[in-house]
């Protein structure tokens, strides 16, 4: 296989990159799912989002001992091991007869999702060095192609066989990529600890690390509301049918395919500070213009979106291994991963509420204002000499 933009070993890139976009699939399947669920199991928009909360609750606070483990018995281990718990989560939400079922197939999906950020952005950040940022931005776009095939896929078959058959089929995935995975990818060799002394002297360097995972938590405030309650967001407020809002929803994602390359390449050269903080902005103001546009202008809306959350997504998981002590890289890796993930737990039921009380037109813009809290955490907190590794400046 030839380089894929003077990149080395795309094989392996490929392969992980698959893996992401898999994980960012099962991500978006429960929030397809909620009109059907509302309208067949008559959850209130609070009970819906505790049920895809429940996903991002397991799948948050299970990244800090999966980046842990695997660090320890092997990153590749870990992520088969995860995609095969979520197959099993899948299969079970196709099978659940009420609300508390489908809560618990809910949470074992999610905990099968947790074990592949920490251990998926290490593998890309060992393999690829100086040119990290680049890698991370093909890395996001196979997460962003997983999210565009998700709503689609996902949208046809439970338009056309239900929301039950969709679960259950799509379960298999995880089974052929487990497969895939086992076969295709060689693990780098770990670059273990070295001991307490070095532990000890990597949580010296961990302020700006923990600056920017208290930022990057408050930034994707918006991102979490928006994708658990979009696809309800346009069958109730725009008028779609199930079919149709799954392509609408797939357009917020298909720019992610070219956003998170470029973006990410753009911070090798530029710097990522100051180009993530204007994403950040941007992505402020294109959630306000989603909530108000029709039409040709809401499509476009989410397509510049998109664009720039992947963008945003591609910086971040090449700015946190700079920041992040070797020593302790799988745990905090785990915890940046984990806090970015909490909201996915706490969001939906939050705005599922706001929602409930005074409607989209204001909840979406609440909580577009509240990410623009993180862009001074982010240019304050994160001012520190970068992590050098082996390769250079990280």
């Amino acid at each position: 296989m030839e380089k894929l933009g003077g990149l080395d070993d795309p094989r392996s890139l490929a392969a992980i990159s698959a893996s992401h976009g898999l994980n960012h699939f099962y991500f978006l399947v429960p929030p397809m799912a909620l009109p059907l669920l509302m309208s067949e199991l008559g959850l209130s928009h609070y009970a819906a989002g505790l049920v895809v909360g429940a996903f991002g609750l397991s799948y948050a606070l299970l990244q800090i001992p999966f980046g842990h483990v695997a660090e320890g018995v092997g990153r590749k281990r870990v992520i088969v091991a995860g995609l095969l718990a979520s197959s099993a989560g899948m299969a079970s939400a196709g099978l659940s007869e009420g609300f508390w079922q489908l809560l618990m197939a809910h949470l074992l999906a999610g905990a099968g999702g947790a074990t592949y950020h920490p251990a998926g952005i290490s593998l890309v950040s060992d393999l690829f060095g100086r040119k990290k940022g680049e890698a991370m931005g093909y890395h996001q776009t196979g997460g962003a192609i997983g999210a565009f095939a998700s709503p689609l896929l996902t949208g046809a078959l439970m338009a056309s066989h239900g929301w039950r058959l969709a679960f259950l089929a799509q379960s298999a995935y995880g089974i052929i990529m487990a497969l895939v995975l086992q076969l295709a990818l060689s693990e780098p060799a770990g670059r273990g600890h070295k001991g307490g002394l070095r532990s000890r002297a990597g949580f010296r360097g961990f302020g700006p690390a923990l600056a920017f995972v208290a930022a990057a938590t408050i930034y994707l405030l918006g991102y979490r509301g928006l994708t658990a309650f979009a696809p309800a967001f346009f069958v109730e407020k725009r008028g779609l049918d199930i079919a149709s809002s799954a392509l609408m929803f797939s357009a917020l994602q298909v720019a992610g395919i070219f956003g998170g390359p470029i973006c990410g390449r753009l911070s090798d050269a530029l710097g990522r500070r100051a180009l993530l903080a204007a994403l950040i902005a941007a992505q402020a103001a294109l959630l306000c213009a989603i909530t108000a546009s029709w039409g040709w202008a809401l499509l476009l809306a989410l397509i510049l979106y998109g664009f720039v959350i992947f963008g945003i997504l591609a910086i971040q998981d090449a700015f946190i291994t700079e920041l992040v002590p070797m020593a302790m890289r799988g745990a905090l890796l785990g915890l940046y991963v984990a806090s970015n993930f909490l909201t996915s737990a706490i969001v939906p039921p939050l705005a599922g509420g706001m929602i409930d009380l005074w409607g989209y037109e204001a909840a979406f813009p609440a909580l577009s204002f509240l990410t623009l809290a993180g862009i001074p955490i982010l240019a304050l907190g994160t001012r520190a000499k970068r992590i050098r590794g082996p390769d250079g400046p990280a």
